[in-house]
């Protein structure tokens, strides 16, 4: 009965990982565009005010 714990402990560690994993992968890329985007821009202020702050492509 303790194998079955630890086998379903793993489990979780390993679901917990992956979801954690795949949250970095999306959320870095954006998160680095937005600040090449500033750098380029030297400001978080588009020059059109109309513009939305719409950094995804």
């Amino acid at each position: 009965m303790e194998e079955l714990y630890f086998t379903l402990l793993w489990i979780a560690v390993a679901i917990a990982l992956i979801i954690c994993l795949f949250r970095y992968l999306i959320v870095v890329p954006t998160e680095l565009k937005k600040i090449r985007l500033i750098l380029q821009d030297g400001r978080d202020i588009p020059k059109d005010p109309a513009k939305k702050f719409d950094y995804v492509e």
